[in-house]
């Protein structure tokens, strides 16, 4: 078959059962692409119906604006909450955080360390020093301001040991060392544990063990009996044969006599 479009591209020799089988497996080929794409497009018409099937048949618009006015409250009540935090912050900073107290005598002739000096501080060490001295005429309360650690008045012994306690008292470190000492106590509890499953599995070795040796004895115990019992038996058939050979004598000497 001669065509003149071959002859010009150079393949007019070019044999057309050749030519027949290369187009037939470009044409498989592409039927095998349109398989695969149809099977995508079913997948994504189901997921898409799934998609947009919902109750009363509702549009995806209104869904979707119902979603954005919700996401739009929660940014407004995001702010004001972020806003109330900041402000109970900020009152808590000022709040009593830290305390420190010393109980002591203040004169000789009192006993029972009824007298005491409390430190309440913030978070910035600022605060109050209690001094409440108890004496045989009464009980005298006295104030001294804190700023930053530190007191414009000359503080006693026993107001700087609370002072000391106070700003030394720090919620954090306590809040670390309540969670150190909380992770012990888990600690502690699977050591506990662990040391019972294995008493328990020494406890059930035990009993094994027993078990076995019980099982033992009754065999040896019943292994006696039967020897005992094979024993009597021999016993009285020799017995048996005994007397029996006795009379088989005595009836021969009879014999023998007559």
């Amino acid at each position: 078959m001669n065509s003149g479009i071959f002859d010009a591209i150079g393949l007019g020799n070019m044999d057309i059962a050749l030519l027949f089988i290369i187009f037939l497996v470009f044409i498989i080929a592409l039927l095998v692409v349109v398989i695969i794409l149809g099977n995508r497009i079913r997948k994504l018409s189901r997921k898409y119906e799934r998609f947009m099937r919902g109750a009363d048949a509702a549009s995806l618009e209104e869904e979707m604006l119902e979603l954005f006015e919700d996401m739009e409250s929660l940014k407004v009540s995001t702010k004001q909450h972020n806003r109330q935090i900041e402000e109970l912050y900020r009152k808590v900073r000022r709040c009593y955080q830290k305390t420190g107290i010393v109980k002591y005598d203040a004169f000789r002739e009192m006993g029972g360390k009824l007298s005491f000096s409390i430190a309440m501080l913030d978070e910035r060490n600022n605060g109050y020093i209690l001094n409440s001295v108890h004496s045989t005429t009464g009980c005298y309360t006295y104030t001294k301001e804190i700023v930053g650690g530190k007191s414009y008045i000359d503080l006693g012994d026993e107001e700087m040991k609370a002072l000391n306690q106070a700003i030394s008292a720090d919620p954090r470190k306590e809040k670390i060392s309540e969670e150190q000492q909380l992770k012990q106590e888990q600690q502690q509890m699977k050591i506990q544990r662990q040391q019972q499953l294995e008493q328990e599995e020494q406890y059930r070795e035990q009993e094994y063990q027993e078990q076995q040796l019980q099982q033992q004895y009754q065999y040896a115990e019943d292994y006696q009996q039967q020897y005992q019992y094979q024993n009597d038996q021999y016993g009285q058939n020799e017995a048996y044969f005994d007397e029996d050979f006795e009379y088989v004598n005595v009836q021969n000497s009879n014999n023998q006599y007559y």
